[in-house]
């Protein structure tokens, strides 16, 4: 596991392994902001029924893989912003 959300008290936690690789860092924590931003009040409504780890949420295989489509699309999205001379709005538009 290379970062988690700690949905409940909005906290992003980082594999210390990562602390060389600034560019798989930055796009780890951007990933669970993500999930934070897009997926938060499913997180929230699942953990309180099945558990504070993506293991015990009770998602299907699917729904899981979607969160993470999801998550790095978001990542992507945003650390791609940062570059000044990088338009977002062929993203953004389609």
């Amino acid at each position: 596991m290379l970062g988690k959300l700690q949905i409940n008290d909005n906290s992003v936690y980082v594999n210390s392994s990562l602390k060389t690789n600034l560019k798989r860092r930055n796009f780890t924590i951007a990933h669970e902001i993500g999930h934070w931003y897009l997926h938060s009040q499913l997180l929230k409504d699942s953990i309180e029924s099945y558990g504070d780890t993506l293991e015990t949420t009770g998602f299907m295989d699917k729904t899981e893989q979607r969160l993470e489509m999801q998550a790095n699309y978001f990542a992507s999205i945003l650390l791609i912003s940062l570059i000044p001379s990088f338009s977002t709005s062929l993203f953004l538009n389609n």
